[in-house]
């Protein structure tokens, strides 16, 4: 999937109280349609939680960015995407 029009925003994930990067992701959003990535690895997710990792990159309980990281690396996650580039 590439397109001239898609939006990719690096992001730092970090934990709450510490400035160490854990890991890189990126948020994707391309023709009305949301995804997260680490790596090789993306998922199709909702217009909030972009916004609420965008927002707060960070891993702690009830936070997105944690919700998402673990979504996406259990494995029988529903909302892989193949060939997101």
């Amino acid at each position: 999937m590439t397109d001239k029009s898609m939006e990719l925003t690096d992001v730092n994930i970090t934990y709450l109280n510490d400035s160490k990067v854990h890991h890189a992701a990126q948020l994707i959003k391309n023709a009305g349609r949301y995804y997260y990535r680490e790596g090789d690895k993306a998922m199709e997710i909702e217009v909030w939680e972009y916004n609420r990792v965008l927002a707060n990159p960070r891993l702690y309980y009830f936070s997105a960015a944690l919700k998402l990281h673990k979504e996406l690396h259990w494995p029988k996650c529903e909302r892989i995407v193949e060939g997101l580039r």
